[in-house]
């Protein structure tokens, strides 16, 4: 497993504070303080994309994914109105459910 080290890629290195993002040939794993925020793994089935707040709904929170998905240069992004996260997906737009959500990729 490698890790990412030092500074980290646009358009995280602005925002490192608590960030971590790790790269291996099977994963890409975005880490917010301890949880992880955002990742893309490889499975028998193909890849999963998966997006995570843990109950933290914040700005921040929201910020991290949207930066993951454009730098993994997915067709996805967060965004929230009237207080309810949603997610812009290929397919049309999804309101959050729970705290995790995951779509084939």
């Amino acid at each position: 497993m490698t890790y990412q080290t030092g500074k980290l890629p646009e358009p995280f290195n602005r925002y490192g504070v608590a960030t971590e993002l790790i790269h291996t040939k099977d994963y890409l794993r975005l880490f917010y303080h301890a949880t992880e925020v955002a990742a893309i793994h490889k499975t028998p089935m193909g890849f999963m994309l998966y997006l995570q707040h843990d109950g933290y709904t914040t700005p921040t929170t929201k910020k991290r994914i949207n930066h993951f998905l454009q730098y993994s240069n997915l067709p996805f992004r967060v965004f929230q109105k009237n207080y309810i996260w949603y997610i812009s997906t290929p397919r049309g737009v999804v309101e959050w459910q729970g705290r995790e959500m995951m779509f084939k990729i």
